[in-house]
Formats: C-alpha cells, sequence, structure tokens
C-alpha cells in the first residue's frame, strides 16, 4: 500500500471520527488538519545523490541477525579535485539508514541535510538529522555548528538532531512518530511529529492525535523555528517516551 494511499485512509478516519476542526492560529493542529498535510512514505533506497550531485550516499544492509539492524553506508564527494570517502557502520558509529539528502544553500556554501533512521533494538529506533559542508581540502565532511535550531533532540554544537524513540517494528509502518521532509525549493525542513502513531502495524485515525507539524526554515546561514511552543516541545517528549509502546 503507497503512502498516498495510507494517508487518504487515515484522513478518512479521522475525519468520520469527528475530530477538531480549530484552526492553527487557535490552538494545536486539529488531526484532520495534520492528516491532510501528511506527506507521501519515503521508498527505502540503496543510493542517493544530491540534487547538485556533489554528495552520494551508499546504504548497505548487512544481515548479520540479531535485534539490531546492521547497516554500512558510504558517502563519496569530492574537494580539492580529490575524491573522498567516508564508511560508517551502524554498530560502530550509530550510523542509521540513509533515507534523504538535501542541499540548503547559504552565502558561506550549501549545507548538505541527511535524515537516516537507525534501529538498535526490537522497537527502538532514531532518526537523525545531520548538516555538513564539503570544504576543500578537508579530507572529511564538516559539520556545521548552530545549523539547527535549539529544540528537543538537537545537539550541544547544533550540528545535529537525534530523536529516540520507541515504535512498532517494520520498513513499511506509515505514518512513524517522526517524518521529516526537506523542501529544497522553500529553503526549509518540515517535521510531523506524531505521539500516537506507530503503536501497532495498521495506521488508524488515533496515528494523528496530538500531532504537531514544525517548520524549521532556513534565515540566514541556518535553520530556525520562531512559532516553536509548548505543544510541539510535548509532542517531541510524548513521541520519545519509552513507556509509549
Amino acid at each position: 500500500m503507497s503512502g498516498k494511499h495510507v494517508r487518504g485512509i487515515i484522513l478518512i478516519m479521522v475525519l468520520l471520527g469527528g475530530c477538531s476542526t480549530r484552526t492553527q492560529e487557535s490552538g494545536p493542529p486539529a488531526s484532520a488538519e495534520v492528516a491532510k498535510s501528511l506527506p507521501d512514505r519515503l521508498e527505502s533506497s540503496a543510493d542517493l545523490r544530491s540534487s547538485d550531485g556533489r554528495l552520494h550516499v551508499n546504504n548497505r544492509f548487512n544481515d548479520g541477525g540479531g535485534t539490531m539492524a546492521d547497516y554500512t553506508v558510504t558517502f563519496d564527494w569530492a574537494d580539492g579535485g580529490e575524491q573522498r570517502q567516508r564508511v560508517r557502520e551502524s554498530a560502530k558509529d550509530s550510523q542509521g539508514w540513509v533515507e534523504s539528502i538535501g542541499v540548503l544553500k547559504t552565502s558561506a556554501g550549501p549545507v548538505y541535510v541527511v535524515v537516516a533512521e537507525g534501529r538498535w533494538a526490537m522497537t527502538e529506533y532514531t532518526i537523525h538529522l545531520y548538516a555538513y559542508r564539503i570544504k576543500e581540502g578537508a579530507k572529511e565532511l564538516e559539520p556545521v555548528e548552530g545549523f539547527f535550531p535549539a529544540i528537543p533532540g538537537t545537539s550541544e554544537d547544533g550540528c545535529a538532531i537525534r530523536w529516540e524513540h520507541w515504535r512498532t517494528r517494520g520498513p513499511e509502518i506509515f505514518p512513524r512518530p517522526f517524518e521529516v521532509r526537506i523542501d529544497e525549493k522553500h529553503h526549509c525542513l518540515r517535521v510531523w511529529v506524531l505521539p500516537k502513531a506507530a503503536l501497532d502495524i495498521h495506521p488508524s485515525a488515533r496515528d494523528m492525535a496530538n500531532g504537531r507539524v514544525l517548520t524549521l526554515s532556513l534565515r540566514g546561514d541556518k535553520l530556525v523555528c520562531p512559532d516553536f511552543g509548548e505543544a510541539d516541545e510535548e509532542a517531541i517528549t510524548k513521541a520519545c517516551d519509552m513507556h509509549r509502546m
């Protein structure tokens, strides 16, 4: 079942359930509004390339058994006329499967936003966002400090966000507690935070309950989320609650 079909099913469930139709200005987005805006499910891909062609990522699944997924992720890029490569592993480097790459242009040069999902136990997952620059002669992808706004999950240096959460196991589960989409055209990230999602294998109207949609917009050389409030913080906290399962 495609993400579009799942989204339609959820929206019908929400509307039939008689959920509130309050607008965002009058309080937290109603379940129906969150369902309407829900993106399609991301299709898993072993190979991804940035829109400018400079950064290539290869995901490889190593079927070693056990409850923890075993990935090897290879980053390839060129700087200073030299081809570079960085290999990261799930077990050694806590590297998840890269599901999307976006390029956000700043005055200091393009920033490459990488979104990855890792599984560390039967139902323990993370959504991890990284910000990198390709610096000539650096021989490494350079983390961009202070790029992400100070919201729950952001690292102290502001170059990454990590949301650890518990959900039903499986690559086909949609929606997940965190759905992140990169919008290069509008220079932003959109994050759907769904504290009630993925509690079981089947989508339901409950998935949208207390959901929030965050927009992290590029302002100058960093992302900001000026409308972030208590309801957004509460949604992230609940989505990351290990007891929610």
